[in-house]
């Protein structure tokens, strides 16, 4: 017996190679332009996260010089109003407990808050109420610096910080 020849036309064959053809051409073009899309969205991240690391550090170096000046127009008036201060404290008989920090307060007029750190960090006297007993060495650092201040000798003038109470 003899077998039935299917001729298939060239001209599928034609269409059937030229269909595959276009659809990995548009396979191909579709992966170079995703991975070329990924490239450009991983460098507009990278130069997002450089600029706004830069503007953090521009804005930071803006506020710690804007709070040095203006602790600068404090320090005149802490270092005029220190003697005063130690003249009460040797008053008291070297008693920070004994001062009477209400009346050096008003002797020494407005915009002063008076405060008395034991060796520990802690607010152990103060004009601001809402502060007494406060642990300023809970902060890092802050109680060595505490620490080289009361062993110091002399005058110093600390950074203007917020309060702990109502964030002035």
């Amino acid at each position: 017996m003899r077998r039935a020849v299917r001729n298939t036309p060239i001209t599928l064959h034609i269409t059937v190679v030229i269909v595959f053809v276009v659809i990995l051409a548009i396979a191909l073009l579709a992966s170079y332009a995703y991975l070329d899309a990924r490239a450009q969205r991983i460098q507009i991240e990278e130069d997002d996260r450089d600029a706004v690391e830069s503007s953090l550090i521009a804005y930071h170096r803006l506020t710690d010089r804007d709070l040095a000046l203006f602790d600068d127009l404090f320090t005149a008036r802490l270092r005029d109003a220190f003697p005063a201060f130690l003249d009460e404290y040797e008053h008291a008989a070297r008693n920070p407990l004994k001062m009477n920090l209400e009346r050096l307060k008003a002797d020494l007029g407005t915009g002063y808050d008076l405060y008395v750190i034991d060796g520990r960090g802690v607010i152990i006297a103060t004009t601001y109420r809402n502060e007494l007993g406060f642990n300023l060495s809970s902060y890092p650092g802050f109680g060595e610096t505490l620490a080289a201040i009361r062993l110091g000798d002399g005058f110093v003038s600390d950074r203007v910080v917020q309060a702990k109470v109502n964030g002035t």
